[in-house]
């Protein structure tokens, strides 16, 4: 079997195009290989069952279901109380990313929490026309939550927007709800 890519027009008026015009150089032995046909293939591989079923209708396809991606796509992936704390995660890095904006630098912010305490560990905005051209808004965090442990590279003084988590310390933006410990738990950064 060999697969050629299609025009992306129908191609009724012309017919389609023989093997030979497939592959005038001849170093294709033909024989055997009968006339080319049209058919649907999948461009990428089935991520849900309903993807597979409709790739599978049209070409055989192997499909394994990624459950995890299945709740994501049907939204039940997180709870309304995690969904809710997620949304104030990202209004955080809203408000860093307006803040920076006044600066002078892009729009941009960055929120990480900790995944089993949902404390903000750390926010920030972006810093790339400022300190380092490197300093986007989740190097900037990733920065920051290194500093609130005693390391991280840089000081943000002239950044007030661009806070972490002190040892031992609340920050201004206090754990929120919804988002206790969980099983499966995963840091988030919200960007």
């Amino acid at each position: 079997m060999i697969l050629c890519l299609a025009s992306p027009e129908p191609q009724q008026e012309k017919g389609l195009p023989s093997l030979a015009e497939l592959f005038p150089s001849g170093q294709v032995n033909l024989c055997g290989l009968g006339q080319p046909f049209l058919t649907r293939v999948p461009v990428s591989p089935p991520l849900t069952r309903p993807q597979y079923e409709e790739a599978a209708s049209h070409w055989p396809v192997s499909f394994h279901e990624d459950k995890r991606v299945t709740r994501a796509l049907s939204g039940s992936l997180f709870t309304s109380a995690e969904k809710s704390a997620m949304q104030n995660y990202m209004a955080l890095a809203i408000r860093a990313a307006e803040q920076g904006a006044r600066q002078g630098m892009r729009p941009v912010g960055a929120a990480v929490v900790h995944p089993a305490t949902g404390k903000v560990l750390a926010v920030g905005h972006d810093c790339r026309d400022g300190l380092n051209p490197l300093l986007h808004a989740a190097m900037v965090c990733i920065d920051l939550v290194a500093r609130g442990q005693g390391g991280g590279a840089y000081t943000y003084d002239d950044y007030p927007a661009c806070t972490f988590l002190k040892p031992g310390s609340e920050m201004d933006h206090p754990s929120l709800p919804g988002m206790g410990c969980r099983t499966s738990a995963v840091a988030m950064i919200c960007i």
